[in-house]
């Protein structure tokens, strides 16, 4: 299909800024604890976020890895207790102010899950993977991930078209950037260079849509990675997989990495 208009500037204002309506009432509702589980049971007790976030339904939270303590990269890439992650996965956020965080907006928190989860799905075509487990990072220390898998896939097969070539596609998808960079320099790799790259890719697709161009496997690309039910076809024929990657930034959350274990979402302190 055809995407609507995007307004990209309106993304960046958005970015990290999520609704939080219920924020007092979260905070009443946690007091003086300072242990996150009785935190969280606190919350799911006064309806403030669903009982089903409490009982293990594929929803996870990470929380720095003990054993290599977010060491050197060598440290964490060995470590046998975090795989590589340097965060392991709780049932419950690992401090209260991140029980706080997610209760404060928890609708906005499900409409970011549902996003993310249908990005993937639309982007496993191309090669990401779809998996069951979603897990919540609260706070934005982390470094964003690397270029969430099916994106990059993408952006080769949209350049085998000579998309990327044409100089409208090219000025349309460095507005976009722009849009969210502000006057900051093109490359970088905050979570604000993240987005901008989103951006640009969606903007590209945008312009394959409207060019009626086809999805076409250069030599060189991957094909392994690319699905036989969208080669050949119309871009425009093809579900749109940055509305919904794009809809989770809209919420002011990221969708940050997605592996063959976890889809990792990210949400700013409280």
């Amino acid at each position: 299909m055809i995407p609507g208009e995007l307004d990209y500037g309106a993304l960046a204002a958005r970015l990290l800024r999520p609704d939080r309506p219920r924020r007092a009432e979260a905070l009443t509702a946690v007091g003086g604890r300072t242990d996150p589980a009785a935190a969280w049971a606190a919350l799911v007790g006064e309806g403030l976020i669903p009982r089903g976030w409490a009982v293990g339904d594929g929803r996870g939270f990470a929380s720095p890895c003990n054993a290599c303590g977010g060491g050197s990269a060598e440290r964490v890439m060995f470590c046998e207790s975090c795989r590589g992650r340097a965060w392991v996965v709780l049932p419950y956020p690992p401090t209260v102010s991140a029980c706080v965080a997610l209760a404060a907006g928890a609708e906005g928190v499900a409409w970011a899950e549902a996003l993310a989860r249908a990005a993937v799905h639309e982007l496993s075509p191309w090669g990401c993977p779809t998996p069951a487990q979603l897990v919540w990072q609260v706070g934005e220390g982390a470094v964003p991930g690397p270029e969430v898998l099916g994106v990059g896939t993408i952006m080769a097969a949209l350049a085998s078209t000579g998309v990327v070539a044409s100089m409208d596609a090219e000025d349309e998808g460095d507005r976009a950037a722009r849009a969210v960079l502000g006057d900051q320099a093109f490359e970088g790799a905050s979570r604000r260079h993240q987005l901008a790259n989103y951006c640009y890719a969606a903007a590209l697709w945008r312009a394959a849509c409207a060019t009626g161009a086809r999805v076409h496997v250069a030599e060189g690309l991957d094909t392994d990675l690319v699905s036989p039910a969208v080669v050949s076809r119309l871009y425009a024929e093809i579900p749109d997989p940055f509305a919904p990657l794009l809809g989770v930034w809209s919420l002011g959350y990221a969708l940050d990495d997605v592996t063959a274990d976890a889809l990792l979402l990210v949400a700013p302190e409280a």
